[in-house]
């Protein structure tokens, strides 16, 4: 949650089912990835509009987590030509 050193966690039909916290204000995004040790949540945090950041700001930050997610997909373009 931008601004608020936490990211949510949500069930498919919406429900928030867990906050956690993260010592930058602002994470900018999630990641899980499934490693030897286990699942881990990656989360990015920024700088921007900080006068006074902290030193976490900026960094990738992880930690193990007990949830698992599918394998990401690479986005594919289809190129459709039309003749005139």
């Amino acid at each position: 949650m931008w601004g608020g050193s936490a990211i949510h966690c949500y069930t498919p039909d919406g429900s928030l089912t867990e906050t956690i916290r993260v010592p930058a204000p602002q994470p900018t995004s999630v990641c899980i990835a499934d490693t030897d040790g286990g699942s881990r949540l990656f989360v990015t945090t920024a700088r921007y509009g900080l006068a006074d950041a902290a030193v976490e700001s900026g960094a990738v930050l992880s930690r193990r987590i007990a949830a698992h997610a599918p394998m990401a997909a690479s986005f594919q373009t289809r190129l459709r030509t039309t003749l005139a």
